[in-house]
């Protein structure tokens, strides 16, 4: 178990090089195995290791050089390791699992928005990066879609125009 402050100073580190950081082969065991890593003693249980997976994820979620998270090997029947799955043999959900369901879809997703422009035609929202689907409905029932897509780079303000 890694301590969180020396996480993030490692990405810090690599981010340095410019690149995008992709965490991959993650995989904490739940077999009752000693922790290792010196910021935590105990054994990796499903519970420890669902919140070390919420500690892990909220790190490298929050970490804007971090573009990718892969957990290695989805249920403990085929994991590289024992107990290393979210799922067990079975393919029934670990609390890992429940923890990454929350955060990703409760946490995580920005919410439906539904709401009227101001005077000037303008609505603001705050989201998470990835692709949207505006549907804009006029006074006379008709709809207008269109489809934005925010990103670290991208344009972060939009101006629609509906006849």
């Amino acid at each position: 178990w890694f301590d969180p402050v020396e996480v993030w100073n490692t990405l810090e580190q690599y981010a340095s090089f410019g690149l995008p950081l992709h965490i991959t082969e993650f995989s904490p065991q739940s077999t009752g195995a000693p922790i290792t890593g010196g910021y935590r003693t105990g054994q990796w249980t499903p519970e420890t290791q669902a919140a070390f997976t919420e500690e892990m994820y909220r790190i490298w979620f929050g970490h804007p050089a971090v573009a990718s998270i892969n957990w290695w090997g989805i249920s403990d029947a085929n994991a590289w390791l024992p107990g290393a799955g979210f799922l067990d043999e079975s393919l029934a959900t670990k609390p890992a699992y429940d923890v990454l369901h929350r955060l990703i879809k409760e946490e995580w997703t920005t919410p439906p928005l539904e709401a009227t422009t101001d005077l000037d035609g303008t609505i603001q929202f705050r989201g998470f990066h990835g692709k949207y689907r505006l549907v804009a409905t006029l006074p006379s029932g008709t709809t207008r879609q269109f489809e934005i897509h925010l990103s670290s780079d991208g344009p972060h303000d939009w101006r629609l125009e509906i006849e």
